[in-house]
Parts: C-alpha cells; structure tokens; sequence
C-alpha cells in the first residue's frame, strides 16, 4: 500500500536563478536543509541525508539513502526525481518515490515542491503501523526538509548576507500556503450513498457540489449527510425545514447546503479565519475566478497557530528591515517574540509591537527590552486645575 505525499514551499527571487542553483546543486541544498554537513555522493551518485520526525513527544534523527535522477525542464517547470530509503535497516522506515518540483510563478517568485509517494515498511503490518505513526512523521519530516530547502536555494543564489531581501518572507500568510488543493468535486446529481463512499475514501468531511457547468453551487459536507442518517427532525423554522430536506433527499444538490461560501487564493488566513468564525463555518471553497482550485477548512488555517519557529522568526525580522528597525534583535520561541536592541526613536516601539502582533503565528510580542535612539515622545502636561 502507498500513500500520496505532496509539501509545497513559496520563495521570491529570480526563479531562473533558483532553477539552476536545484539543477546543479541539489545534493548539497538538500543535505544543508537536512542539517547535515555536505558530502560528496558515492560511486552510484547516491548520498546520505537525515530526516527529522517527531515521535511520542521528541524529535528522531533518521538517516536515509537518497538517489536523484535527471532534471527535467519543460517551459516554466523542472522535475528531478528523487527516491529514499532508510540507510541502515531500510525494511523498518517508509521508503519515498517522487520529485523534487520547482515552478516559477512569475518574474519575482517560484514553488519548490516535494511531491511523490511513500511505501509502509513491514507489509500489512506496516500499514496498520502508518494509520497510527508513519504518515504523521513522514508528513511533518517532508513539510521542515521543504521549509529549510526553501531557505538554503535564498541564500545559495542570494549569498549569506540577504535571504531576507531576497525571500521577501510574508508576515501573513495566505489560504493558498494552508489549502488542499486538487480537491474532488461532486456533481448534483450523484447520489447520497457514493457521495458518502467518496468523502470516506478520500478521509475528507466536504466537497464542493458543481453543476453541469462545472459552477459551484454549494457544499455537501457530513454535517448534510448526519440528517439523513438520523432520525427526523420535526418542529417549525427555516433550520428544521432544511434538515427535513436533507433527511428525505436522495442525491447530493438536494442535500448540499446552499449557496457555497467561496474565497480566493491570494486572501490572507487571518481574513479567512475571520470569516469563517463570523458565520461558523467549518470550509471555504478556493475558487480562481469560476474553476475550484482547493478548499480551506478550519483545521488548516489553525496552521497560522503552529507555524514554526524558523518561518516566524524570518517572518519578524522581514518585517523589521522593513520598517528601518536592522538594530532590533528578536528571538522566537513557542511563537512567543521577545524583543532587544533599540529602535530608531521611541515613538517607534509601538509601530513594531503592533506589526509584529499581526504576523501569524506571533503568539505575543514582549518589547521589555527595547530602548531607542532618539526620545522623541513630548509628554503630556498636566491638566491645568
């Protein structure tokens, strides 16, 4: 049994550049954003890296065998397959059989991509295993290796001295770092017991409900689904109405609800947060003008809540060049921001706490140890008596 894995990273610059720096030296990027230090590859062009996963509360070093193939391009894509098994006792870890992706987006900013599928060890041992284990750690380990490659492709183009200029790293994030994309629609149509089958097979709690022009029309979601399994509901208003619609519909748009609360790629989180917790919401369907191109849901925009530590601090101190504040230090740990150094004036302190705070993730900021350069706050006479 094999499962998909897909890990997804954005990075500014010039992705011509980026493109060459992953042809021509993944091995030693790759290596890097593993920690470990660089090697050169044995006599079958493979090498060694370590993977990071987190098990019962502490984080695991796992050494794996890595090979890479040719890198392909094709217009503004390139493609190196990547393969991996644990280097020793490859038969106790998952083993891994993909690509290592990079697109450019634009002019000023490019995708690199882990994308590929992963094999339990140990048969159907393995597999009962991975429900339980695996498929968290090889998820969480694939989304730092990403996180870190992101960073070392900066800084092998841009050089030590500006990853930040050169990263342009947000504060805020976007439903598109947090969405699922690829996402199965349904059409109206299609009855409530392979709907019911589907979102089981694919462990999803909705799907957007299209027409047949391919518009989204609505959401079936297992909230809909809960009222045709239980028993009637009766009694008088709009709320019992609609699950007494659900209760005797037979096919998806009659139990869909309606209309489908869409949003776009490019909304901040936060925006998407607040929405959704306005009108209680458990989904958002992602839409690029009329095309469905993901869904957002409540538990990954909770992703702005644990974003890590590294991202965070990258995220602050991106905010801080931007801002003219190079001489104030931070240091991020829990998502908790402490502060050092001086601002240019005093009236500046407040202007950095407040950007901070609104950088996800930032749990709180504490400017305790901040001093200024200029005192330019004028105090308040007393009131006249």
């Amino acid at each position: 049994m094999t499962r998909t894995l897909m890990a997804r990273r954005e990075i500014f610059g010039e992705p011509k550049r980026f493109r060459d720096a992953l042809i021509h030296h993944a091995p030693e990027l790759l290596q890097l954003a593993a920690g470990d230090e660089v090697t050169k590859p044995d006599g079958d062009g493979s090498f060694r890296m370590t993977l990071t996963v987190h098990a019962a509360g502490a984080k695991v070093r796992k050494a794996v065998r890595v090979h890479l193939g040719e890198a392909r391009e094709s217009g503004p894509w390139v493609r190196i397959p990547i393969q991996w098994e644990a280097d020793p006792a490859s038969q106790l870890f998952p083993s891994f059989d993909g690509g290592l992706e990079l697109e450019d987006h634009d002019a000023s900013r490019a995708e690199v991509a882990l994308v590929g599928t992963y094999r339990p060890p140990l048969g159907p041992i393995g597999s009962v295993a991975d429900t339980m284990l695996f498929s968290h750690q090889i998820t969480d380990s694939l989304v730092t290796l990403l996180n870190n490659l992101g960073r070392q492709l900066v800084r092998d183009v841009y050089g030590e001295g500006a990853p930040l200029q050169a990263s342009a790293i947000r504060a805020a994030m976007t439903v598109r770092d947090v969405m699922t994309e690829d996402v199965m629609t349904m059409s109206e149509d299609l009855s409530l017991r392979v709907a019911a089958q589907r979102l089981r097979l694919i462990r999803a709690s909705g799907a957007p409900v299209v027409d047949d022009n391919g518009m989204v029309v609505g959401v079936i979601s297992e909230r809909d689904l809960l009222d045709k399994v239980a028993d009637e509901r009766l009694g008088l208003g709009s709320a019992a109405y609609a699950a007494w619609q659900r209760h005797t519909a037979t096919t998806v748009g009659q139990a869909c609800s309606r209309p489908a609360e869409t949003t776009d790629a490019d909304t901040s989180v936060r925006d998407a947060a607040s929405r959704m917790a306005k009108l209680d919401l458990d989904r958002l369907v992602v839409l690029d003008g009329a095309a469905v191109v993901g869904l957002v849901t409540r538990s990954d925009v909770l992703s702005a809540l644990i974003r890590d530590d590294n991202d965070i601090d990258e995220a602050v101190r991106a905010v801080l060049t931007d801002l003219g504040e190079a001489q104030v230090r931070s240091d991020v740990t829990d998502g908790m921001v402490t502060l050092s150094g001086t601002t240019t004036a005093r009236s500046k302190v407040g202007v950095v706490l407040r950007s901070l705070e609104r950088c996800d993730g930032v749990l709180f900021v504490n400017g305790d140890g901040l001093g200024w350069d200029v005192d330019d706050v004028v105090p308040i006479p007393p009131p006249m008596l």
